[in-house]
This record gives C-alpha cells, sequence and structure tokens, in this order.
C-alpha cells in the first residue's frame, strides 16, 4: 500500500489510500502489542502503539478536528515509563503532551462500582491474553 500511495494520489485516490493505510497500520500496530502483552512478540510493540496512537490523534488535530482520548492509565500517562529494557516506553499521552503542549489536557477517571476488568498473561489462551472482572481492594478510611 504504501509503495502504491504515489500511483494512487495521481489517480485522484489519495485521500482513500491514505485512509486505507492508517486502517493497516492500526491493524498491524494491534496485532503487534497484542504479542508482546502475550509474550510472544517485539518488547517494544506497546511502544510502538502509543506512538501509532498518538500521531493518529495528531493527524485528526492538524484536520481541524477537536479529538477526546479515551485509554487506559498506562498510556495516558504524561511521562516517560520506568522499566529495564534498552529502549524507552514512552506512553501515547506522553507524545500528545509534547506534541501540544498546554493545547492538551488529561484528565483521569476511576470507576465506583467496586469492580474493574485487568489484563493477564494466560499462555493458554488462544490471544496469550485474557480479560477478568477484578474485584477493587476495600476503601481506605480516608
Amino acid at each position: 500500500m504504501e509503495t502504491m500511495s504515489g500511483y494512487q494520489h495521481g489517480q485522484g485516490r489519495g485521500a482513500a489510500n491514505a485512509a486505507a493505510l492508517q486502517h493497516l497500520r492500526t491493524a498491524w500496530y494491534l496485532d503487534h502489542g497484542h504479542r508482546d502483552l502475550a509474550g510472544r512478540g517485539l518488547a517494544v510493540g506497546r511502544a510502538c502503539l502509543d506512538a501509532f496512537a498518538a500521531q493518529s490523534v495528531l493527524r485528526l488535530v492538524e484536520e481541524g478536528h477537536r479529538v477526546v482520548v479515551a485509554t487506559h492509565n498506562t498510556h495516558i500517562r504524561m511521562t516517560v515509563i520506568e522499566h529495564e529494557g534498552d529502549l524507552g516506553l514512552f506512553p501515547q499521552c506522553y507524545h500528545l503532551a509534547q506534541a501540544l503542549g498546554d493545547g492538551y489536557v488529561s484528565i483521569a477517571a476511576t470507576g465506583s462500582s467496586g469492580r474493574t476488568a485487568v489484563t493477564q498473561v494466560t499462555p493458554d489462551h488462544p490471544l496469550g491474553v485474557e480479560s477478568l472482572d477484578n474485584p477493587f481492594p476495600p476503601l481506605t478510611d480516608d
């Protein structure tokens, strides 16, 4: 698809080709991210997915759209994730904050029903991971 971009643009299908390429990249990065989470892929799968997600939002902003991003708390972080690996793990909102400066606002929300979903690596599961219903720990007095 990338090698055909110039041709498609010349045929008047540049926007359609760009949209199709964006969808293809989305599927590719999601696959890498899930493989990484399951311990079966590149150790940078999640970092690549975060960078791609930020680029997708920035593309929409450049087109004049206002965007609300709903994402997991790991991805909403605006600081580098500390870890033992060789490469930096820069969450999606780190990239957005760097690019948009004061034009970016991060708002976190929590659930109040006493339960949340957690993802657990499960080698026997077909996807290598599964989401489980999990109770919150009891609230503290203060």
